[in-house]
C-alpha cells in the first residue's frame, strides 16, 4: 500500500503566491484580480488555480461569466 504519497505534493512558488494573495484578500478574489496582482499569464494562472482546486486548496465558482476563486 502506497498511502500517504499523494499527500506529499510540493507547492510551487506560483502556487504559494496565489494562496498568499487570496489570504491578503480575505480568502476570495476574481481570477482577473489575482492575475493583475501576481503578473502571471492567464493560462499559467488558470493552470495553477485548477491544480490547487484539485489538491483541495481552493474552489472555483463561476459568477456572471467570471472565475471567483475562494480558499477552502
Amino acid at each position: 500500500a502506497r498511502r500517504g504519497k499523494e499527500l506529499l505534493v510540493e507547492l510551487s512558488e506560483e502556487d504559494a503566491a496565489i494562496i498568499e494573495a487570496l489570504r491578503r484578500r480575505g480568502g476570495v478574489a476574481l481570477q482577473s484580480e489575482l492575475q493583475r496582482e501576481l503578473g502571471l499569464p492567464t493560462t499559467t494562472l488558470w493552470r495553477r488555480v485548477k491544480r490547487l482546486e484539485k489538491l483541495g486548496y481552493v474552489r472555483v465558482e463561476k459568477r456572471a461569466g467570471r472565475n471567483f476563486i475562494r480558499l477552502v
